[in-house]
């Protein structure tokens, strides 16, 4: 069973995204998992925050495309297994860090759209309010004045 992390997704910080990459890779190493995806919030706009999966392990690689000619070499003094064991574990911690920093600016971003909508009700509702309590100030006036005027009116008559 994968340990639990709390309040992983608020913090900007490598260190741990990197834990949490190393455990979900021994995980899949040792083979206690098939699968690894990481689920998380993708930033598009202030507005819009959609949910997206990410498969990280087994990594997938991109479709190569297809261009005529030679493919391309690469030479290296390092075997090929070398290289990848250095490099693999580096690609799943970005891919961890990525979906926190995703993350956390989707939840910042929809926290900012609620104030500013909740500002915008307050500032409506204080102009309602205004205008009723002006309108009913307006009319103890009027009935004030009225009483003055009847007033006035028998002490004529």
């Amino acid at each position: 069973m994968l340990a639990q992390y709390v309040d992983v997704w608020n913090k900007f910080d490598f260190s741990n995204a990197v834990t949490v990459a190393r455990e979900i890779m021994s995980a899949f190493l040792t083979g206690g998992v098939q699968e690894v995806h990481l689920i998380h919030s993708r930033f598009i706009n202030m507005a819009i925050q959609r949910p997206k999966m990410v498969q990280l392990l087994p990594i997938k690689p991109a479709e190569a495309e297809a261009k005529p000619g030679p493919a391309p070499s690469i030479s290296s003094s390092r075997p090929w297994s070398s290289f990848l064991e250095y490099l693999l574990p580096k690609y799943i911690n970005v891919l961890v860090y990525h979906g926190f920093l995703e993350n956390s600016a989707s939840e910042y971003a929809a926290r900012m759209t609620a104030m500013d909508n909740a500002q915008s009700n307050c500032k409506e509702m204080i102009n309602t309010l205004s205008l009723i309590m002006n309108k009913a100030r307006q009319a103890a006036i009027t009935r004030e004045l009225m009483d003055i005027v009847g007033g006035a009116e028998a002490l004529k008559g």
